[in-house]
C-alpha cells in the first residue's frame, strides 16, 4: 500500500538552495526528489551505524 506523503515546509540559508538545485539539475531530480533521496541516505546511515556488519551506505545520488 502507498504511503500518503505527508508536506514538510523548511527554509535553507541560500547557499544550501543554490547547492542542491544544481544536483538536482545535474541528477535530473526535482529538488524535492533529491532532498528526499538526502534524508532516505541520511536514516539509512544511521540505521546501520550501530550495526558494523552491514554494508557501508553509497552516499552517492545518481
Amino acid at each position: 500500500m502507498k504511503q500518503k506523503p505527508i508536506p514538510v515546509y523548511l527554509t535553507l540559508p541560500e547557499p544550501i538552495y543554490q547547492q542542491i538545485d544544481q544536483l538536482a539539475r545535474e541528477t535530473g531530480r526535482s529538488k524535492c526528489r533529491y532532498i528526499r533521496q538526502i534524508i532516505r541516505r541520511y536514516l539509512e546511515y544511521l540505521d546501520k551505524a550501530d550495526k558494523p556488519d552491514e554494508p557501508p551506505v553509497n552516499w552517492k545520488i545518481d
